[in-house]
């Protein structure tokens, strides 16, 4: 799946970024993270955005105050995210690597929260269930 994915992002082909930008999208993510830091003080705490593609919810999280690990296994991906946060003036550590081996990745632990937004949905069954060992 993700030589896909490396061929897509080459070639600029990302309709699932302009799907996201979307206002009715955009707004129940927004509505789901209101509900995941209602009654708490930022910051957040750390949280980790599984194949976070160009860092369009890494960087909404990370504007909202949560300290953000971005994983992706595409290069061009973690290029546009960083451009992406730089501009953005927002802090997010992004990290290549696959997430069915995150502690090959170095990630690290202790995420308060986890998203993915399209990453485990187009693994095999047995890569989900080395996501979810991860």
């Amino acid at each position: 799946m993700s030589v896909i994915y490396r061929i897509l992002y080459q070639v600029g082909l990302t309709p699932w970024e302009g799907s996201a930008e979307q206002a009715g999208a955009r707004d129940q993510i927004s509505a789901m993270f209101d509900r995941e830091e209602d009654g708490r003080e930022p910051p957040y705490g750390p949280a980790l955005d599984l194949g976070c593609g160009g860092g369009l919810w890494s960087i909404e999280l990370a504007r909202r105050d949560w300290q953000v690990t971005g994983v992706d296994v595409v290069p061009k991906a973690l290029r546009t995210a960083r451009e992406r946060a730089s501009k953005a003036g927002v802090e997010v550590r992004f990290v290549q690597g696959d997430i069915t081996v995150l502690q090959a990745a170095k990630v690290g632990s202790g995420f308060r929260l986890l998203l993915d937004f399209g990453a485990v949905h187009g693994l095999t069954d047995a890569q989900r269930k080395a996501v979810g060992r991860e």
